[in-house]
């Protein structure tokens, strides 16, 4: 039986930014319905923030880190389908970050 390994998420520099931010200060991610033409067209109609710092952080960082398993959606069901907040894994996903070399 062969056994498939996943393959490692690689992270930008903004998503490396703020996962070393939200392990450094213990934030969470929240996020907060709008119906600005930026939050629908980037964010599915959410604007994105951290808590308790209240800095604004990019709905596609948080979109792809959540996608990559690096941040986990908390279960308080605020939104229909989903919860406010989102907080980063625990355990931690490893993962690589920084320019990544081409394949000669």
């Amino acid at each position: 039986m062969e056994v498939i390994m996943p393959e490692t998420p690689h992270l930008s520099a903004n998503e490396k930014r703020l996962v070393e931010r939200l392990q450094a200060k213990g934030n969470i991610i929240a996020r907060m319905s709008s119906d600005s033409e930026t939050a629908i067209r980037l964010g599915n109609g959410y604007v994105y923030f951290s808590i308790p710092d209240g800095k604004h952080v990019k709905a596609e960082t948080v979109t792809s880190l959540a996608g990559k398993g690096m941040l986990t959606e908390q279960d308080d069901c605020l939104f229909a389908g989903g919860g406010q907040t989102l907080r980063l894994a625990d355990p931690l996903p490893a993962f690589t970050s920084g320019r990544r070399r081409k394949a000669k």
